[in-house]
């Protein structure tokens, strides 16, 4: 199902909802396993990429339930890991960043011609990731401030949110818009 297509029935919006709570939760538990460094911050986090994209393409409706889909795939996610519990303490991070991405790309309309210019390309990636980074960061910091310095938990958090971001919401943003068969080709 194409992203740009919006949700007509109660089975659809079900549907694309339990979905992309299993893609959040796959993408959560791979990163709580394979990134997660000394103290309670995981140095890549995927997700929210996934979650940006989703919340700026899906109908406005649709966006509260999204997080609350993300929050719960989070909470699953460092259940299975067993990971600490003050990790659980950064999820509303997660969901501000992503909630303020698509806020900005949204208002900017910065995602529609996203890939047909360079210049739209980086305003884009301003908006989108940057910006949310540069406040989840700063969130995460003082949320964690006692376990680390501010600065290396902020630098940690913003680059590790930054690269990852980077590398996956463009192609995310992609393959919900053409769906995949039209991607590869």
């Amino acid at each position: 199902m194409r992203m740009n297509t919006p949700a007509s029935g109660f089975a659809e919006t079900a549907f694309l909802l339990v979905k992309f709570t299993i893609y959040y939760f796959l993408l959560s538990l791979a990163s709580v396993m394979l990134t997660r460094c000394s103290g309670d911050i995981v140095t890549l986090w995927f997700p929210n990429a996934l979650g940006v994209a989703y919340l700026i393409l899906a109908p406005k409706k649709h966006i509260l339930p999204l997080l609350v889909c993300a929050g719960i795939a989070m909470v699953a996610a460092y259940l299975v890991v067993r990971y600490a519990l003050t990790g659980l303490a950064i999820i509303p991070v997660h969901l501000i960043e992503m909630a303020l991405a698509a806020y900005l790309v949204r208002r900017t309309g910065s995602a529609e011609r996203f890939s047909d210019a360079p210049e739209n390309l980086l305003r884009f990636l301003l908006v989108a990731i940057f910006v949310p980074c540069l406040i989840s960061a700063t969130l995460a910091a003082l949320l964690f401030q006692g376990s680390e310095s501010f600065s290396r938990l902020w630098w940690t958090w913003f680059a590790g949110m930054v690269i990852a971001s980077l590398g996956l919401l463009p192609v995310a943003m992609m393959v919900l818009r053409l769906g995949w068969r039209d991607f590869l080709q």
